[in-house]
């Protein structure tokens, strides 16, 4: 009895450092096309509920900006090819290319010279061949391209108000890996508005009292 017990620790050690080195394996066998945990949408628009901070908006009788996201979800393939066409329906929104700063892309949030849209009227092509976003290790880190452009409408300004501002962009792209893709889209995002809240202020002066005109007050 004693010489099986003396064999059992040995053997119990043997079948645990097994489990410890197969287990890291079966984590490295994901494959390059694999998409990571919990992915942001591939295509998405910055937009928030408050028009006064989104990214994306449009401005009455002014200039305003399109902010798109294109994030790369794959374990470790890098998308090219890419193409962008932002729809920005019925609106009367154009691109803008005589507003400040008309056309900026980030890569990973650095700055890089990007094209400017092709197309007239709503409908825009971001010809984006010349740009690679990389696959970025670790499952909360993606690789991500933003395109912010300046947007207004080229006629009847104050009919934005009651527009339909609705808005979708579609991605094509393929990988460097042989990844089957499909082409993605946004599906439609309204586009928030800015525009100009009056403010009126009543005061009043009693002119049969001699009231002059530095006598005005808040009391009408």
């Amino acid at each position: 009895m004693r010489v099986l017990s003396g064999l059992k620790t040995p053997v119990i050690k043997a079948v645990f450092i097994a489990i410890g080195l197969i287990l890291p394996a079966a984590n490295a066998l994901a494959a390059p096309c694999d998409i990571k945990n919990n992915p942001p949408p591939f295509i998405d628009h910055d937009i928030t509920g408050n028009v006064n901070t989104s990214a994306s908006y449009c401005e009455l009788c002014g200039y305003g900006y399109v902010t798109i996201v294109v994030s790369n979800p794959y374990e470790g393939a890098d998308m090219i090819n890419m193409t962008v066409v932002e729809d920005l329906g019925t609106s009367g929104l154009t691109y803008d290319p005589t507003a400040p700063n008309p056309i900026s892309y980030t890569l990973n949030g650095v700055p890089i010279a990007g094209p400017a849209p092709t197309g007239a009227g709503s409908l825009l092509t971001f010809n984006l061949a010349g740009i690679s976003l990389d696959s970025r290790p670790g499952n909360n880190n993606f690789g991500e391209l933003t395109i912010t452009f300046a947007v207004r409408r080229s006629s009847n300004a104050e009919g934005l108000v009651s527009a339909n501002r609705n808005i979708q962009a579609r991605l094509t792209y393929d990988t460097d890996q042989a990844c089957a893709v499909t082409p993605q889209n946004t599906g439609l995002d309204l586009l928030p508005l800015r525009e100009p809240i009056p403010s009126v202020i009543k005061q009043g002066r009693n002119a049969d009292a001699s009231q002059s005109s530095g006598q005005y007050s808040n009391t009408v």
